[in-house]
């Protein structure tokens, strides 16, 4: 990895708007345009992204995982809804029967988010129109 796309990276990390993340590499790739070494200049590309303020949360990054939470808790009802009105017999070995399909659920929607947020964060930076903020 470049260090532009390292530092648009731990950027994007920070929540740094997309705009910024553009005016700020294209200040490094100037930089390395001259032949200087950004490291030696600017720091490592993390320690770079640390000295910009961090940009505020985006909203829909929890999505994902506030969608499996939702299943996950809407699985656990529906099924003690069935074992209250008799539908579903409670037996032995039910109870894992509801929550490790509940937890596997919860656990997917925290995965499909950490990687989406991933994602985010190392697409290549557009110059010249900013992108929006997914």
């Amino acid at each position: 990895m470049s260090y532009a796309q390292d530092l648009a990276f731990h950027l994007r990390l920070r929540d740094v708007p997309e705009p910024e993340v553009a005016d700020i590499v294209a200040e490094v790739d100037e930089y390395v345009a001259t032949g200087g070494d950004p490291v030696a200049y600017f720091g490592t590309a993390e320690q770079y992204a640390a000295r910009f303020p961090a940009g505020a949360p985006r909203r829909r990054r929890g999505l994902p995982a506030g969608l499996a939470a939702g299943a996950a808790l809407l699985w656990v009802a529906v099924a003690l809804a069935l074992y209250a009105t008799g539908t579903w017999e409670r037996t032995e070995g039910m109870d894992r029967v509801v929550l490790l399909p509940a937890l596997g659920i919860l656990l997917l929607g925290l995965l499909i988010a950490f990687v989406l947020h991933l994602a985010r964060a190392s697409r290549p930076v557009r110059r010249g129109t900013p992108t929006p903020d997914a």
